[in-house]
């Protein structure tokens, strides 16, 4: 019976071997062919044992047992190639050439031992039913040994350094094979030598061996690890779901990734991500598929040790996602009115369109402006302004089916375009002087100009470009006959001139740039000096005296002029104070508040602050206020000019007559002096209807207790018109242009009261 069941165990040990043999080559990978290759030879020692328990020539017997050790030789070294690749380390060439050889060597002397009898003798040991041969060591047959040894060394090297080395999740398969590893050489060695025994357990256990190590090499799911990510992946199972292990094989896979994910595409790790164009870290990508978009998030997975066991991926649809953002991304990159790119539009496809276009300079860039736009929304309304930009919108659309050009709605009345040099001039011409119909039987003609730079440098921006040419339509604005006008480098000159007077303004303040002249006002009947109006002068370093007409409008601008306003209000009260301790002046001196000022401070309690701090008279710094600031927040003014007067200072209404309601100024403005420039009397002689209006100005001016004082007086006769129209004083170059205070005060001098 036991003879029978020895038998029985021997043929099913070398059917496992032989099956698994061949599942292990059609694996078709070199961890297959290593574990085919250990495999064979289990085979190989299975069959070596049956021929020895079952032969009775003692030749044929000797030479089985010397088989037997001949293939523990090499299952041990193909062992050591499969570890090799199981544990994922690096193979060593010259360990494992060594190896062959010495394999090979070892093996030749073993096979060829039944004749010489080299490395060991033989005996014969009698069993129940049947004997076997066994080796009886020689001095050489501990070469053997140890051939045998150090290569069993080497794999429990490798597999302790890969359980060390690896997750909890995936060191049971090392273990397996470490555990199937010994058992056989335990089984081997009881073999040898147990004097009492003649079956081999190691034969029989080779067959079970063979089937654990096919399963710990491909069939090794850890379901520890499927249960942690499984947990993370349930959530979304209604998305499609990839699982891998840390091979990079699939060990879990929803039908709807199946659909959704060519097999040769998903069949590893490493090709999903070169799909993905991801990196092999935690990351996310938008990918379209089948015509649908998906976030797909790719997430590596590490145990507690921080060794990597596996990896998800998830692919979200987000198809809807990513039409309400396209929609909202037009909505901001669209003007709603016209239907073209606005700024942010037309400046983020113009790359594009300049890559398309393969641009070398042959392109400008064209801002266009439609002449006093706000004029036509306010004479004719706003639905008829909003026309007249469709229509210049729909004008650039037709032409960019025969040219060439980008265009876009990149600010209020203005439209900028990327366009050939070559078709600048037409459509400049086409749309300078355009009819455009706002309702039934009546249009508005829309005069246009144009500012436009040459892209002749590449490396700048399209953004660079614009703002240039923005300068060009600001020039040529500025005179009614210009149509168009190209960025040049004087204004390229003026540019950089202005930015430098804008980065110094500040440091221009600290280091005493700024001062101020005097120009005198002289009383009409006595002929003395009156008064005076403080205006501010810059002495820049490099550039030279600067003129007040070049940086005032600029710090109007950029705001910077009230800065400049408090610099001249607090100079003025010092120089009344120094004046009035030296005897030299005890009169006043005019300073303007500019509109800005009237929202950006309290101009009542700065200028009380001011009195308070010199020790001067308020009625002594006199306030101009130009009519025009009515056109800003007029409650805000006149609430300011109250509280001015209230404390005692004299408020003057200066540059009269220029706004567009100069009775409607004297009806609500608080003032106690009015200054009318010549210009606003200028050949009035001529025209009576004009003299008339003067005279009953001036004379509502007096009747509502305010003095008048008369700019701009030149010579003479501007004495003589000043004086016709009972003007109090006179201020101009007939008396003197504006001079420093040292120059004032001899002035004064040189004038009796």
């Amino acid at each position: 019976m036991e003879h029978i069941m020895l038998d029985v165990g021997l043929y099913i040990s070398a059917a496992l071997c032989l099956v698994f043999i061949v599942q292990s080559f059609k694996k078709r990978t070199l961890l297959g062919n290593s574990l085919g290759r250990v495999l064979i030879m289990m085979l190989i020692g299975v069959v070596a044992y049956y021929v020895n328990y079952h032969s009775t020539n003692e030749y044929i017997m000797y030479f089985a047992e010397s088989t037997c050790h001949a293939s523990y030789d090499w299952m041990l070294l193909f062992m050591t190639s499969f570890v090799w690749e199981l544990t994922g380390h690096t193979k060593h060439t010259f360990l494992k050439n060594f190896y062959i050889v010495l394999v090979s060597i070892d093996s030749a002397a073993i096979l060829t031992n039944p004749i010489n009898h080299f490395i060991f003798s033989y005996h014969i040991r009698q069993g129940i039913f049947n004997t076997v041969a066994l080796v009886d060591p020689k001095a050489f047959f501990w070469m053997h040994l140890l051939v045998g040894c150090s290569m069993i060394g080497i794999i429990i090297f490798m597999l302790v350094r890969g359980i060390l080395t690896t997750s909890r999740y995936y060191r049971v398969r090392y273990e397996i094979v470490g555990g199937l590893c010994l058992l056989t050489m335990l089984f081997i060695l009881v073999f040898i030598y147990d004097d009492r025994t003649v079956i081999d357990l190691s034969k029989l256990f080779m067959g079970v061996a063979a089937l654990f190590l096919n399963v710990a090499s491909f069939d090794f799911q850890p379901l520890r690890l499927m249960r942690n990510l499984q947990n993370y992946v349930d959530e979304n199972m209604s998305d499609a779901t990839i699982i891998y292990d840390n091979k990079g094989h699939i060990l879990k896979i929803n039908a709807k990734a199946k659909s959704l994910i060519a097999e040769n595409v998903r069949q590893s790790r490493d090709s999903l991500l070169a799909y993905l164009e991801l990196e092999d870290e935690e990351n996310r990508t938008i990918k379209i598929i089948n015509d649908c978009t998906y976030e797909v998030v790719y997430k590596p997975k590490y145990d507690d040790r921080n060794f990597y066991v596996g990896s998800t991926f998830i692919f979200y649809d987000v198809t809807e996602n990513m039409k309400r953002l396209e929609r909202e991304h037009k909505v901001a990159t669209i003007d709603s009115l016209t239907g073209c790119y606005n700024r942010a539009g037309f400046m983020e496809h113009a790359d594009k369109f300049i890559e398309d276009k393969e641009i070398t300079g042959g392109y400008v860039v064209m801002v266009s402006g439609i002449r006093d736009f706000k004029g036509i929304n306010g004479l004719y309304g706003t639905r008829a302004g909003d026309r007249v930009l469709k229509e210049i919108a729909r004008r650039f659309a037709d032409y960019s089916f025969s040219v060439p050009m980008l265009y876009g709605r990149t600010a209020e009345g203005k439209f900028t375009s990327i366009l050939p040099l070559d078709y600048l001039d037409k459509i400049v011409n086409e749309l300078s002087h355009v009819q455009i119909p706002i309702e039934d039987e009546m249009s508005v003609n829309v005069n246009m100009c144009h500012g436009f730079v040459v892209m002749s440098d590449m490396t700048k921006s399209v953004e660079y470009y614009y703002e240039i040419a923005l300068l060009a339509l600001a020039e040529c604005k500025k005179n009614v006959s210009n149509i168009v006008l190209e960025y040049s480098d004087a204004m390229a000159m003026e540019q950089r001139r202005t930015q430098t007077l804008i980065a110094e303004m500040h440091e221009a303040v600290e280091k005493g740039e700024f001062y101020i002249e005097l120009q005198p006002q002289v009383d009409l009947k006595t002929n003395s000096v009156s008064g005076a109006e403080a205006l501010v002068r810059w002495n820049h370093p490099t550039l030279g005296k600067i003129a007040p007409t070049e940086f005032i409008p600029l710090f109007e601008e950029n705001g910077f002029i009230s800065n400049i306003d408090k610099f001249v209000w607090e100079k003025t009260a010092e120089t009344l104070k120094m004046l009035s301790d030296e005897g030299a002046y005890d009169g006043s001196i005019s300073v303007n508040v500019s509109r800005v000022d009237v929202t950006a401070m309290n101009v009542a309690e700065e200028f009380e602050r001011i009195v308070q701090k010199y020790g001067i008279e308020p009625e002594r710094l006199h306030i101009e206020i130009t009519e025009s600031a009515c056109e800003g927040n007029k409650e805000a003014l006149i609430s300011m000019m109250n509280s001015l007067r209230d404390k005692g200072f004299v408020v003057e209404i200066d540059d009269f007559g220029s706004g567009y309601s100069s009775l409607n100024a004297l009806m609500e403005l608080p003032f106690d002096v009015v200054k009318l420039d010549m210009d606003f009397m200028r050949d009035k002689e001529a025209d009576f209807k004009g003299g008339v209006i003067v005279n009953a100005m001036a004379g509502m001016i007096h009747d509502l207790d305010a003095r008048i004082v008369v700019e701009g007086v030149e010579n003479v006769d501007n004495v003589k018109k000043a004086l016709g129209i009972d003007g109090d004083a006179a201020q101009g170059y007939h008396y003197s242009r504006p001079i420093p205070v040292e120059e004032f005060v001899r002035f004064v001098k040189q004038y009796k009261k």
